[in-house]
Parts: structure tokens; sequence; C-alpha cells
């Protein structure tokens, strides 16, 4: 009986380990998708997270009126800025 326990209680710390490691690796993978780049612009790079912003940005150039609107310190046109997101967004 006790040795049953003993592996019941080894099988329960394992599990926890594993649950740990893919923890970890989900941490892991989420970062990499955030800093994943997704196009290029001129020169320019953006991640996920800078081309979600790049969005907002875009609507809030629409909302606005602009014809032009600047993003990581780069001018863009907001009618060209359309067809940017719906090429990236198609990808």
């Amino acid at each position: 009986m006790k040795d049953l326990l003993n592996n019941i209680d080894k099988l329960i710390e394992n599990h926890q380990m594993t649950i740990a490691e893919l923890q970890n690796m989900k941490k892991a993978i989420i970062q990499e998708y955030q800093h994943k780049t997704i196009g290029k612009v001129g020169t320019m790079v953006m991640t996920a997270g800078e081309y979600r912003q790049f969005k907002m940005a875009y609507g809030q150039a629409v909302q606005d009126k602009l014809e032009t609107f600047f993003f990581m310190s780069h001018e863009f046109v907001t009618n060209y800025a359309k067809y940017m997101i719906e090429y990236w967004d198609a990808k």
C-alpha cells in the first residue's frame, strides 16, 4: 500500500512538472509570435504587436479624415495604408 501511494505521489509530481514545462513552452511561443516580423515597408520592420498598433493608428487617421499619418517615425498615406493592411491581413 505504501509503495502504491509513493508511486501515485511520484506520478502527481511528474504531472505537475509536465504542466509547468507546457506553460513555459506556451509563454515562449506567445513571446516569439509577438516579436515575429510580419511585413516590411521599405526598411521598416513590424512585429505582430506593432502591426496591431499600426492598424489602430490607421483607424484613427481615417476617423480624423487625415490624408497622412505618422507611425514609428514613418509617414504613411492613409489610403495606401488601407491596401497595406488588406495585403497583410490576407497572409
